[in-house]
């Protein structure tokens, strides 16, 4: 008898000490997802713009900016972290004119380490502008050459992709998108795929190269006698030919287009796409993928953002994108929770330009320009590890979209009154408003501290003036602390 007690008693202190051991491990996994405070890359008096940043196969991050000395003089300037970006060099000047303006810096990594770089040159001067390309072998730049001479005007280079072979491409844009490659160590001429038709202008505006070394691009159709429209296209390396352009969303297209591939390769795009009807043309983040056969319908994530980024990481997709606010804005990452709603986490609030949204075996990175510690614009770091090799992981990171829980209003469409449900599993800070398409404020249903619970709120479709609101679609947004949740209804009359 006296044995089975102490069998008992052991099981019982192994299993207090099993979860012991679960809740250290769950503390250690939550606190290891939180996004570090902004750390600055720069730090130099000035304003300082349009980063962009490169992870190379030792782990190195390399960033480039611009540096406004004057308004038509401007230079770029670079600065490594050989730490995951705790520390930066002391910020280098790379360009070597002193008269004129360099804007707009790409940067890129091959196999070897070796970087390279691309910028525009007397950027405003937009008969004489240039696009200047540099390489650094790991111990000094190389002198500017000049990749479009014969193409006066040329300007707006959008990224340098590296393939698996080390091939490199440059994007630019002079008078429709073009590029060039280098491949070993023999320039192309300057090539344009997609000439432009009467009356419309291409550009694309992301590129990224998959296993195989074919491009995948996005982009914007601009038809001056028509809507904007989301391009597509891919190149295939080994046959040496462009797809035809694919038209995937026949909307008001604003810009802020990006493009990642998931497992299978094929493309996810988020861009920013008119949710009202013209002459409003109010913004909204859509979201669009490539299933292997077709492309899906635009998913609206959330209405009156600024600019989109795209990241995937073993198949998730996380979108950015940066949203007004009274002050300056919010950067919010979306992803979906396990209903398949896709949920918001507000990362940074403030004055905050996003450049870059990037993924290197365990961290998440985000790059952005803006006022945080004092006057002068910044560049600035902040990342989260993301371990996609565990299970448990995932279980917490699950537990923590779980965290708030936004129900379908019932009923919809409505008239005169709807219910809106949701659930608190945690404390705190919770708003629950509506906007209208046009991402203006409607009504204010919530605005307060809640504990942890569920709650009930009546919407009688009247805006914060108690005057009837007409029929439409609506949003009703959820915010409690820095996670956000946001669903459609409609009021019919």
């Amino acid at each position: 008898m006296q044995n089975s007690f102490i069998k008992v008693k052991k099981i019982y202190l192994m299993k207090k000490i099993f979860i012991f051991i679960i809740f250290i491990f769950i503390v250690f996994y939550l606190s290891a997802q939180e996004w570090t405070e902004p750390i600055n890359i720069s730090n130099m008096e000035g304003s300082d713009y349009l980063p962009d940043i490169v992870i190379d196969n030792n782990g190195v991050l390399h960033c480039v900016w611009s540096h406004i000395i004057e308004t038509w003089y401007r230079i770029v300037y670079y600065s490594k972290s050989e730490d995951d970006g705790e520390n930066w060099s002391e910020p280098q000047i790379i360009s070597q004119n002193t008269e004129h303006a360099c804007f707009h810096p790409k940067i890129a990594s091959d196999s070897q380490n070796n970087l390279y770089l691309i910028y525009d040159l007397n950027t405003g001067n937009w008969t004489e502008t240039s696009i200047q390309f540099q390489i650094f072998d790991g111990v000094s730049w190389s002198d500017p050459i000049n990749l479009t001479e014969g193409y006066p005007g040329a300007n707006a280079p959008q990224k340098v992709v590296i393939d698996s072979e080390d091939c490199v491409y440059a994007f630019f844009y002079w008078f429709s998108f073009r590029y060039r490659y280098l491949d070993n160590g023999e320039w192309s001429e300057v090539l344009y795929p997609y000439p432009n038709p009467p009356d419309a202008d291409i550009g694309f505006v992301d590129m990224v190269v998959d296993i195989s070394n074919n491009l995948h691009l996005t982009g914007k159709y601009i038809d001056y006698g028509g809507p904007n429209q989301t391009i597509y296209a891919n190149y295939n390396k080994n046959d040496d030919e462009w797809s035809e352009l694919v038209f995937i969303q026949n909307e008001y297209v604003s810009g802020g287009e990006g493009i990642a591939l998931d497992n299978e390769e094929n493309a996810h795009i988020v861009t920013r796409c008119s949710v009202a009807p013209y002459p409003y043309n109010i913004d909204g983040t859509q979201y669009t993928y490539f299933d292997g056969e077709n492309w899906s319908d635009p998913i609206l994530i959330v209405e009156d953002p600024y600019c989109q980024m795209i990241e995937i990481i073993e198949d998730d997709v996380y979108l950015l994108d940066w949203e007004k606010n009274i002050d300056n804005g919010n950067i919010v990452i979306y992803s979906k929770d396990n209903s398949g709603n896709w949920m918001g986490e507000i990362i940074y609030s403030g004055n905050a330009n996003p450049s870059n949204f990037l993924y290197n075996s365990s961290n998440l990175y985000l790059i952005f320009y803006g006022e945080v510690e004092s006057d002068n614009l910044d560049i600035y770091l902040m990342k989260n590890e993301i371990n996609t090799n565990t299970s448990e992981e995932n279980i917490i990171q699950n537990l923590s979209y779980e965290n708030i829980i936004l129900s379908q209003n019932y009923p919809n469409p409505f008239n005169p009154l709807t219910k809106i449900n949701f659930s608190l599993q945690k404390s705190g800070d919770t708003n629950l408003k509506i906007f209208n398409v046009r991402g203006q404020l409607i009504k204010i249903l919530v605005n307060e501290y809640k504990k942890s619970g569920d709650y009930s709120v009546i919407w009688d479709g009247n805006n914060n003036k108690n005057r009837k609101v007409s029929s439409g679609v609506y949003y009703y947004r959820l915010q409690v602390g820095n996670r956000v949740k946001t669903k459609s209804l409609i009021l019919m009359k």
